[in-house]
């Protein structure tokens, strides 16, 4: 395990988390009238700004494949995720009904900005840095991002129960998308299209008021899930594949590349 690098992406990290979270760069540049959609992607973008600088020093040039963002994944991860979100789609077209007031504003946040953003930093950055290139094992690295990524989804919580059950989802999509990711030959696009389309089927077809889901939410959430678990070990039989994540990587990642 690499202390001094994996101390410079999760301060990276954190830099941004807090400017993002926060909202700091709306606060000083985007007025009022801006809608939500831009103020959320300047906060992105300027929060970016440490995540880039470290990822630059760490890979010069191999940045973007860094974090399993190559073109060369784009339509095969849609395509995938696509596939594996059909029973929410179908399900929550069934048992819930259309959002007649769903606006291109809340969807570009809800499924694009959500899916891209909260991947790219979540999973391609603070998960993949610490596992595929500072020899994280899976476990402590998933641990770090799930505890952060349920963090961010209290706020959905009406009560102490409703933000528990809240944050106790989160964490554990946040460990479906790190296995997803590392599974899947690190292509981050799969993630943030099953992210994306995820969100998607919710806002559609809205069927509960948070993430924590209600009995008929989470029976074909589950299903998708099923999906996603049984094409992934699937795609690893039919090639041959050996698993990233085993019992030789949850504590430590001798596999991984030294940066």
């Amino acid at each position: 395990m690499n202390l001094k690098k994996s101390l410079i992406i999760i301060v990276a990290f954190l830099c941004f988390f807090l400017v993002w979270y926060y909202h700091i760069p709306r606060k000083w540049i985007a007025p009022d009238t801006f809608p939500s959609s831009l103020k959320i992607l300047i906060d992105y973008l300027l929060g970016a700004i440490p995540v880039f600088v470290s990822l630059l020093w760490l890979h010069k040039r191999n940045l973007v494949a860094s974090t399993g963002l190559q073109l060369k994944g784009f339509f095969s991860g849609f395509a995938l995720a696509l596939l594996f979100t059909v029973p929410m789609f179908i399900g929550y077209a069934v048992k819930g009904t259309i959002n007649t007031s769903l606006t291109v504003n809340a969807f570009f946040v809800t499924v694009l900005i959500a899916g891209l953003g909260e991947e790219l930093f979540f999973r391609g950055f603070l998960f993949g840095q610490l596992f595929r290139f500072c020899k994280w094992g899976f476990v402590p690295a998933v641990l770090i991002n799930g505890l952060i990524f349920g963090v961010l989804h209290l706020y959905q919580g009406k009560d102490i129960y409703s933000a528990l059950s809240v944050f106790g989802v989160t964490s554990l999509g946040a460990l479906l998308f790190c296995w997803v990711y590392a599974e899947w030959n690190n292509n981050l696009w799969i993630v943030i299209w099953l992210h994306a389309l995820m969100n998607c089927s919710w806002i559609v077809f809205p069927i509960s008021q948070d993430a924590a889901g209600n009995l008929y939410a989470n029976i074909f959430r589950g299903i998708t899930i099923l999906f996603v678990i049984i094409g992934t070990i699937g795609y690893k039989k039919y090639y041959k594949l050996k698993y990233n994540v085993r019992l030789s990587t949850l504590w430590k990642n001798k596999n991984g590349v030294c940066i």
